[in-house]
């Protein structure tokens, strides 16, 4: 049986804080912020603070899912990857990668 996605927002999770900034919007998990968008820069930075757990991972999804951005990130054989649904391109997640988007695309 597949387990339903929480329909809670992200703001609402525990441990996460959003933080709105002039050029955009942060998320952290704990102490660590683990997605930053930069609406006018049109990139997002990823961050697992070398915390690369299911939750953070879970939570990046979340994210990405509730805020529009086209990426996913999964694990295979303890390496995790980066998908990105607008490029069909798969990338090895590493800490502080910064991906460039089209800046009107998505929600902030």
């Amino acid at each position: 049986m597949l387990k339903q996605q929480s329909k809670v927002p992200v703001k609402q999770k525990p441990n996460t804080h959003v933080i709105h900034h002039d050029s955009g919007i942060s998320f952290a998990l704990h102490n660590t912020t683990i997605v930053r968008r930069d609406s006018i820069a049109g990139k997002v930075i990823l961050n697992s603070g070398g915390w690369r757990t299911p939750t953070t991972k879970r939570r990046m999804n979340q994210i990405f899912d509730e805020y529009l951005i086209p990426l996913h990130v999964y694990q295979q054989d303890y390496d995790w990857y980066v998908y990105r649904s607008d490029t069909e391109e798969t990338i090895e997640f590493t800490d502080y990668m910064e991906l460039s988007f089209d800046r009107t695309g998505g929600s902030q």
